[in-house]
C-alpha cells in the first residue's frame, strides 16, 4: 500500500471512530435517559425482550449505512468552517492548551472560543482536560488537519503553475 493509500485507510479508520464514539454516546445517554424517566413507574421491559434495541427501524443495510453516513458528517462538519479549523490547527501544535492561551492565540473572546470548541469537542476532534480545563488535540482532529493541510498545498501548487496559463499572466 502506498503512502497515500495509508492516510486516506488511516484518515477512514479514525473518522469511522469518532462517529462511532458520538452515535454510541448518544446511545448510551438515551438509554440512561429513558431509565431515569420510567424510574418509578415499576419495571422497564428488557428492550431486547421486547424486540426492541438500538437498530429497530434500522433492518436493511441501506438503513444502517444511512445512519453511519448522517453520523460521519455530524462528526466531521464542525471542522470545514474556516474559524474552527484555525483552532484545530493551533490546539494540534500543543499537548494542551488553556483557554486563555486560546484566547490569546486567536484572539478570540473566551465565551466565543468555548461556544465554537463545543461541537469539535462533541465530534471528538478536540478534547478536554476535565481536571484542568485545558484543550487537548485528539487524533481524529489532527488527522483531518493534516489531510486538509496536505489538500490546501497540492491546490496551491496546482493553481501557482496552471492558474497563471489561464489569465494570460504567464512567466
Amino acid at each position: 500500500m502506498t503512502e497515500p493509500e495509508l492516510k486516506e485507510v488511516d484518515f477512514a479508520s479514525a473518522m469511522a471512530d469518532a462517529a462511532w464514539l458520538r452515535l454510541r454516546s448518544l446511545a448510551l445517554t438515551t438509554a440512561k435517559y429513558d431509565g431515569f424517566v420510567h424510574m418509578g413507574e415499576g419495571q422497564v421491559p428488557d428492550k431486547a425482550a421486547a424486540g426492541e434495541n438500538s437498530t429497530s427501524g434500522f433492518e436493511q443495510q441501506q438503513d444502517i449505512s444511512k445512519l453511519a453516513l448522517d453520523f460521519l458528517l455530524m462528526t466531521i462538519a464542525p471542522a470545514f468552517e474556516a474559524g474552527n479549523f484555525q483552532l484545530l490547527s493551533i490546539i494540534g501544535d500543543d499537548d494542551e492548551i488553556s483557554p486563555q492561551s486560546l484566547a490569546e492565540k486567536t484572539g478570540m473572546a473566551e465565551f466565543a472560543l468555548r461556544e465554537r470548541l463545543a461541537p469539535l469537542i462533541q465530534s471528538g476532534l478536540v478534547g478536554k482536560n476535565i481536571e484542568k480545563g485545558n484543550y487537548v488535540p485528539a487524533a481524529n482532529g489532527q488527522i483531518l488537519v493534516k489531510v486538509i493541510q496536505g489538500a490546501v498545498e497540492q491546490l496551491a501548487a496546482v493553481i501557482e503553475k496552471e492558474l497563471p496559463k489561464l489569465t494570460g499572466n504567464a512567466q
